[in-house]
Formats: structure tokens, C-alpha cells, sequence
């Protein structure tokens, strides 16, 4: 046309916006160029090549996109997305999840977010999270929906776990509750079949995995918060260090009902301690159905303050102490024992439910 010296003239309706044009171009054009970077944007922008080894439906700091430019589009296409296979996730509604955490790090912020992104990808379920600071550390846009967000103001002192296990259990409307640690990962088969051992009747409280505790290199971490995928774990599992092989930390399925029998978490153990293993024996020597799954844990790592560790020599015999007493104790004595228990509950008051 050009050669013939004609006129070219392009028409309105091929007309297009960049990603980074503001919103309201979207009202008089037809086309949307998604690609390209943020510069002199008024607003967020959607960069495709931010997703070129991993899909962007659970990436959370992509729903911060708003209206003001013309990327709100291609996230709302996203989100329709998103929302099909969140219906496709296996029902996990009468589960609850519970999360006790404090903030101490970096890498425990970003082990919550993985943790909490990785169950709400495969399960409808409940999660609950006692959050123990002086004020919140957890950026509540960053969480799932499936989320609910206690604050227990505490700005000094010892992570108390269990008393705040048993708050959260008692918060819990569901009959199973999981209590999960901020770090843990374990592949979403072992805890299906988990779930379905207590509905079931198979058992009363469940252990998710065999005991073989590995601990993710620094090098996968990142590439796991991504994918929310523990395949890649699996995959990779021979170049983890084994933290432990006889394990019962990171996550413990149960029958509410049962625990709550059982005397629920026991507070003797004030700080960290050996609360995974005793849970597990005074369940069985009260004659409670306990079980283990086949397969391994994941602990994303962190790094280990006062709260990841004995405080003292003289705390670690106290609480083996405890440990063993229970241990050794039958049926009817370590009921005895139990009833015994004044559990000085958190007040209302002390909490401040966020979300």
C-alpha cells in the first residue's frame, strides 16, 4: 500500500494499553499489551516476566494490584482463575490448622507465609494463628483468606507454646485440629491420609510422618515459597541434612474430643521443650489410638534465638523430669494426674483478633 503511495491509517479499535497504563485507558481501548516493566506507571504493575519458572496464582503480592492501571485486568483474570482451582482443593472443613508463632526473624515471617500459602493451596480448611508480640510483625494482605489472626501482647518472656496451643484449640470449631509449626512442610498425600485415619475411627491422634525430620537447604527454600509445591522436596530430599529420624515435632493431627479427654497441651512446659514427644506418650498410656504415616517432614530453616532452644541445663531437667513421669505412668494414676492440672487460661482481653 505504501509503495502505491496510498494513505495508511490504523484504526481505532487496534489500539492498545500497556500494563503500566492507568486504569481508565481500558474504557476506550480494546487491546491490553501486558508485557513490559513499571516505568512512569501510577501504580502496581503486573510484569509477566516475574513468572517465567513458576505460576503467579498464589503469588499474594500480586492481588496489591489495584485499579489504577490497566494491570488490574490481567490479575482479575488471575483471580477467576485461582478461584477454579480453589474449588478443585481437597475438603479439609472439618480440619483446623493451628499456628503459635512469634516473629523473631525474617525467615520466620517468610516460613509463615510459605506454610500458610502451601495448606490454603490444597485444602479448604481452617487455619488459626496466635500471633505472641507486642505488636503484630505479620502483614495480614500477605495471608489467606482461610486465616484467622489472634495477637497475644507479650513484649518480653518466653514463647509459652503450649498455653497458647490450648487457646487455639479451645478457639477451634472443628473436629480435628492440627497443631503446625511455622517451618514445617509435609506432603499433602500424608496428610490427607492422616485426616482419614481419625475420621475413621483408626486412631485418635496421628503423627503425619515416619520420624524422619530433614531440613531444607537454603538453596530450595526460596524456590519452594514459589511453587508450593513439596514435590520438589521430595525430589530433592537426598541433599537435606536429617535433623532427626525418630521425630514427632513440626505437626500432630488429633481428634479434639480425645485431646481435650487427654488433658490437651501440658503447660508445665513453659518454653521449648520436649512437648512433641510427651503429648504423643501420655495419649497412648491413657490408652488413646496413636499412629504414624509413612513419609517424610520438611523444616524450612530459620535462624534459632532463645525460642528454638533449651534456655538452660537446668530447664532441659526439668522438663525431661516431666517427661519421663508421665511416662512411666499407667492409666489410671496419670488420669489422677491430669485432673489434677489448673490450666490458667488467656482472658479475652489479652488477645485482639485481626482477622
Amino acid at each position: 500500500g505504501l509503495l502505491f503511495g496510498n494513505k495508511i491509517e490504523i484504526h481505532e479499535s487496534l489500539d492498545f494499553a500497556f500494563a503500566k497504563s492507568p486504569g481508565h485507558e481500558l474504557q476506550k481501548k480494546n487491546i491490553l499489551h501486558y508485557s513490559g516493566d513499571s516505568l512512569h506507571a501510577p501504580g502496581p504493575v503486573f510484569i509477566k516476566n516475574n513468572y517465567r519458572h513458576y505460576p503467579p496464582y498464589y503469588d499474594p503480592s500480586l492481588y496489591e494490584i489495584t485499579r489504577i492501571t490497566a494491570s488490574y485486568f490481567v490479575v482479575n483474570l488471575i483471580r477467576q482463575f485461582k478461584a477454579e482451582l480453589d474449588n478443585e482443593r481437597s475438603d479439609l472443613s472439618d480440619v483446623t490448622f493451628a499456628i503459635c508463632v512469634k516473629i523473631d526473624s525474617q525467615s520466620r515471617l517468610e516460613n509463615l507465609y510459605a506454610v500458610t500459602s502451601y495448606i490454603s493451596k490444597y485444602f479448604k480448611t481452617n487455619i488459626i494463628l496466635g500471633e505472641v508480640d507486642e505488636v503484630s510483625k505479620i502483614d495480614l494482605k500477605l495471608l489467606p483468606s482461610e486465616c484467622s489472626h489472634y495477637l497475644i501482647q507479650q513484649n518480653i518472656g518466653l514463647l509459652h507454646r503450649t498455653k497458647v496451643n490450648n487457646f487455639l484449640i479451645d478457639k477451634a470449631n472443628t473436629p480435628i485440629v492440627a497443631i503446625l509449626d511455622t517451618d514445617a512442610i509435609v506432603p499433602i498425600n500424608q496428610i490427607i491420609e492422616s485426616v482419614k485415619s481419625i475420621r475413621n475411627g483408626e486412631a485418635d491422634m496421628v503423627s503425619p510422618y515416619d520420624g524422619e525430620y530433614l531440613d531444607v537447604h537454603m538453596l530450595f527454600k526460596p524456590m519452594f515459597g514459589k511453587l508450593l509445591d513439596a514435590e520438589l522436596l521430595m525430589i530433592n530430599r537426598e541433599s537435606f541434612h536429617p535433623l532427626a529420624h525418630r521425630s514427632y515435632g513440626g505437626l500432630i493431627l488429633f481428634n479434639r474430643v480425645s485431646f481435650i479427654t487427654a488433658g490437651m497441651e501440658n503447660e508445665f512446659f513453659t518454653s521449648w521443650g520436649p512437648e512433641d514427644k510427651e503429648r504423643i506418650k501420655r495419649m497412648q498410656n491413657l490408652g488413646f489410638k496413636v499412629k504414624r504415616v509413612n513419609g517424610p517432614l520438611f523444616h524450612l530453616g530459620h535462624e534459632r534465638f532463645e525460642n528454638s532452644e533449651y534456655v538452660s541445663e537446668t530447664v532441659y531437667f526439668e522438663f525431661m523430669e516431666e517427661y519421663f513421669r508421665i511416662s512411666n505412668m499407667g492409666t489410671t494414676e496419670l488420669q489422677t494426674y491430669i485432673d489434677g492440672w489448673t490450666k490458667i487460661k488467656f482472658s479475652e482481653h489479652e488477645f485482639t483478633k485481626y482477622k
